[in-house]
């Protein structure tokens, strides 16, 4: 393949799975770039979502005119996956590939299906967190995201309630990533 079949928005027929965190136009935006993936996210509120009127999607930071017109039929719903115990003080999760290889998280507050994803298995558990806050320092401080996050925030103490899990994750010795941190990981090395 050359550069040119590679770049984002350019279909990739090869991708069999994506792992969606959460509908939010920045996470789903180019779903239609992978035709025949597998989309594995949390199908309450896909159908949560579904039944509101595209203004009230919108209001929300959802615009279902961005998903596969087939994504239903390519969704596979968390909740019906085997749920396990994530390590470290995260609850429990779903086994994504049946091995416990890799778990998905729910993670609630910033929406609602709000999902991380987990790697126990490693030497140190690496936690994906995505946008349970937007700034490792905010779940440090226990706050709650300001604007613009705040404008598009589901539960504020579900927020609350999730970072307290991610803290308690990172002192018991996992690593954590962020979408939006611009520092790539927190943990131990």
């Amino acid at each position: 393949a050359n550069l040119t079949e590679n770049t984002i928005g350019s279909p990739r027929e090869d991708i069999q799975q994506v792992f969606l965190s959460h509908l939010h136009v920045d996470h789903c935006a180019a779903l239609k770039a992978v035709p025949n993936a597998k989309i594995v996210t949390d199908g309450a509120a896909y159908d949560y979502y579904k039944k509101l009127s595209p203004i009230k999607r919108a209001l929300h930071g959802v615009f279902f005119e961005l998903l596969p017109a087939d994504f239903e039929k390519r969704l596979v719903r968390l909740e019906t996956l085997p749920r396990v115990a994530a390590p470290f003080g995260l609850g429990d999760g779903y086994d994504v590939f049946g091995d416990g290889s890799m778990l998905g998280v729910p993670l609630p507050g910033h929406m609602l299906g709000h999902t991380g994803f987990v790697w126990p298995h490693e030497n140190t558990p690496f936690l994906y967190a995505v946008d349970v806050q937007w700034l490792h320092q905010a779940v440090i401080e226990a706050r709650l995201p300001g604007p613009p996050l705040s404008l598009v925030q589901h539960d504020q103490q579900a927020t609350l309630n999730s970072c307290e899990r991610v803290r308690q994750f990172i002192q018991s010795g996992g690593r954590v990533a962020y979408c939006h941190d611009p520092k790539p990981f927190y943990g131990p090395h």
